[in-house]
């Protein structure tokens, strides 16, 4: 399955939708996506994943990274919509600051994936 990235930028907001999976092959051009986001002046990501079929580790590790990256400069990264699939993956990867806000208080916290 094809997987598209579609995004928008008007510092300091940015806008990501994704489409299809999020698998391992997806890793760099969604690093890719976030790196030219931040090289914009974009310190505040709104990520909507809501279309994504599958999403493994490697892809949860890469969006908590730039959260963590975002954060630490007064930023800060929101997944703002969400899928059935996201959420099992993220939930048992204990990613609690990868859920929509309104979801968040019922995941686990966070203690890494796959060190």
């Amino acid at each position: 399955m094809q997987t598209d990235f579609q995004f928008s930028c008007d510092p300091p907001l940015a806008q990501v939708r994704i489409f299809g999976e999020l698998d391992p092959s997806t890793t760099a051009h969604l690093a890719d996506v976030l790196e030219c986001l931040a090289t914009r002046g974009c310190t505040r990501v709104e990520v909507d994943v809501e279309e994504v079929t599958y999403v493994d580790e490697s892809n949860l590790r890469v969006l908590r990274d730039e959260q963590l990256r975002l954060r630490a400069r007064g930023g800060d990264l929101e997944v703002v919509g969400d899928s059935d699939y996201h959420r099992v993956v993220a939930r048992r990867a204990g990613c609690a600051d990868l859920f929509p806000s309104s979801l968040a208080e019922d995941a686990e916290p966070w203690e890494g994936v796959g060190s």
